[in-house]
């Protein structure tokens, strides 16, 4: 596959967290970054939604990330 097939098929996730200080952040990076597809991962903690934006493999839904993230203790949901 080509890179730039590769990069028209990646999913570009934003959803709405709590996740609201760097220790949240690293936790939650922490077990993100372990899973399979997921290419990058970033947390605004300068929005007000702290926003949680990923880049990751077609095949990841955000349900998955929003169960992943609220297996960890932290609130998270679709931006309307």
């Amino acid at each position: 596959m080509e890179l730039t097939e590769f990069r028209s098929k990646q999913n570009h996730s934003r959803i709405r967290s709590n996740i609201d200080d760097i220790y949240k952040v690293e936790v939650v990076y922490a077990e993100l970054e372990t899973m399979d597809g997921i290419c990058r991962v970033n947390i605004d903690l300068d929005d007000c939604e702290n926003i949680l934006r990923l880049k990751c493999d077609p095949e990841i839904n955000e349900h998955c990330i929003r169960q992943v993230v609220s297996q960890l203790g932290y609130d998270c949901d679709e931006l309307s």
